[in-house]
């Protein structure tokens, strides 16, 4: 487990649930301009990446850093810049960008992948009228990728399309903090939404999966087997015991109980089989955020304490339906918990 917040990096050990820190990284980077920050995009191999958002108009400073050796690259500049592009015809239409590091094992390549896509700053339940929704469809996402190997960026051609009526999203989930995107099988999985017109809206969640080697997204998950009924209904990712695991958060709508938002975990058991989806259980604990598992499969919460402003960790039991406190803290904003396999190597030398 990886705990990073602006000038501190530490690890923590899974020793039987009992998170225990085992190290504190030392890193040599410096900050450009004065309030700048640094945002984890994920880890691989023990080797992690970070982006300094410096300037939000040519864009951040991607950053590859080895703790073991004590190296720290910067990445060239990429093409894309980050400004948004608003445009009139679409109500409040601009470009947002999705961001994942991932490891493709097939060619022993680390891999940095920015995907500029089409949103809305308005709900998606917003959306009933055929005509905007097809027009919304017509704009392109634009998709570059920087290859460790090559040393350089690389627009993806035209074959990198998403599915008919598939939308990547960002997160609602704002306070939790950026979850780096799931590598798993030499793909990044980023999560979506899939719409349909009908005699009214109907949303569902997706998860797609862009092949760092093919270079192509791929649905993951069947069309209509997660329903999204709220705005702050979405999808995510983990993996659990090599698995890949979804996380569909969700509003409680029956009447007699508190309208809060709980997590509903599914795991396939064929990774790449769409219809390998098995339901496992649902989390009824309201202000969570699942940042990972244990080596025990056991999800590991990140519970919100909003009057406190501040989180803490708890490891999720489903058998007996209860969450045991790790004794870890954190603040809103500053401290960001990642969970995920970490491994010493000599990359970058």
């Amino acid at each position: 487990m990886f705990k990073y917040s602006e000038d501190s990096y530490k690890l923590f050990h899974d020793i039987n649930e009992a998170f225990e820190e085992c190290t504190e990284l030392a890193c040599s980077m410096k900050i450009r301009h004065r309030g700048d920050h640094r945002r984890l995009i994920g880890f691989e191999n023990g080797l992690i990446c970070l982006c300094k958002d410096y300037d939000y108009i040519e864009g951040c400073q991607f950053i590859l850093w080895n703790p073991s050796i004590r190296k720290v690259v910067n990445l060239p500049k990429h093409y894309m810049r980050d400004s948004y592009s608003f445009r009139m015809d679409v109500p409040m239409l601009s470009y947002r960008f999705a961001v994942g590091f991932g490891f493709d094992p097939r060619t022993n390549d680390y891999m940095v992948v920015r995907i500029a896509f089409p949103c809305t700053l308005l709900s998606r339940m917003c959306y009933e009228d055929e005509d905007i929704l097809d027009e919304f469809r017509n704009y392109k996402i634009l998709v570059e990728v920087y290859s460790l190997s090559t040393g350089s960026w690389r627009i993806v051609s035209n074959n990198a399309c998403l599915p008919p009526s598939t939308y990547l999203t960002t997160s609602t989930d704002l306070i939790s903090g950026p979850k780096p995107r799931t590598c798993l099988n030499g793909c990044l999985h980023f999560k979506a939404e899939y719409g349909v017109v009908a005699a009214r809206a109907v949303y569902c969640g997706s998860v797609l999966a862009f092949d760092l080697r093919d270079q192509v997204f791929r649905e993951m998950i069947p069309n209509n087997m997660i329903r999204l009924r709220s705005p702050m209904d979405e999808v995510d990712t983990c993996i659990c015991r090599g698995s890949l695991a979804l996380l569909h958060y969700y509003i409680n709508e029956d009447p007699a109980r508190p309208r809060e938002r709980y997590c509903c975990i599914w795991v396939t058991k064929e990774y790449g089989v769409v219809d390998s989806w098995v339901k496992q259980f649902a989390i009824e604990i309201h202000h969570l955020n699942v940042r990972g598992f244990t080596k025990n499969c056991h999800p590991i919460l990140r519970i919100e304490r909003p009057h406190c402003w501040d989180w803490e960790l708890s490891s999720y039991d489903p058998q007996n339906q209860k969450a045991t406190k790790l004794g870890i803290h954190g603040a809103f904003l500053e401290d960001i918990i990642c969970v995920d396999a970490y491994r010493e190597n000599l990359v970058l030398l």
